[in-house]
């Protein structure tokens, strides 16, 4: 069964939209759980984009996208983990600070009652991020992996606080929603800022 080029067809996190204008959405998430890599964890063996592509390739196993999970539930079995959408990034600010992670979103059973399996490979956190408000702008095409469009954020960051927003942190996130070899003008992309 062939997917529509640009549709995302895997589990995506269910939202509430609070407010829209012509530019952002501003949405409530329930809580969500991520297993998570971050840039510190392989700060020797990385670059910007190797870095980019390892966490994907470690969170990739750890779910069993390349046959037997890298994980073990309570009774020591593995357990294939669906693929969601989107795949979070916090951006790697300036290559001095070795900031800067890869998530992906669990699947809804995983965020309340059920816990996910551990990972097998030290390199994988999971964590609970708690239900939050946050305004997200879109955009499609190829993402400046360099930068991980932090022109673009800042500047919504400006709009937010212009409009009144009030910005919980500095920090933001990138949430992409297609796989690699999806054409560049037909990917989603999000800039996530959580607000007050």
């Amino acid at each position: 069964m062939g997917s529509v080029l640009g549709k995302v067809s895997v589990e995506q996190p269910l939202y509430e939209i609070e407010r829209k204008t012509s530019e952002y959405e501003i949405r409530k998430y329930p809580s969500l759980r991520l297993a998570e890599v971050s840039r510190a964890e392989l700060k020797n063996e990385t670059s910007g984009y190797d870095f980019e592509s390892q966490a994907f390739r470690i969170l990739a196993s750890y779910i069993g996208v390349f046959g037997e999970p890298k994980n073990k539930d309570n009774s020591n079995q593995q357990v294939k983990i669906s693929m969601t959408a989107p795949v979070l990034s916090k951006p790697i600010e300036t290559l001095e600070r070795q900031s800067g992670s890869m998530a992906f979103i669990l699947p809804k059973e995983y965020s309340e009652q059920l816990e996910p399996p551990e990972p097998v490979d030290s390199r994988v956190h999971l964590r609970l991020v708690p239900p939050r408000t946050v305004a997200v702008i879109t955009f499609r095409g190829a993402v400046n992996r360099e930068t991980l469009e932090s022109d673009r954020a800042k500047k919504f960051m400006e709009q937010l606080k212009k409009d009144g927003y009030r910005l919980v942190s500095s920090d933001w996130e990138l949430a992409r929603y297609n796989p690699p070899f999806t054409p560049p003008p037909l990917r989603r992309n999000e800039i996530l800022v959580q607000v007050e």
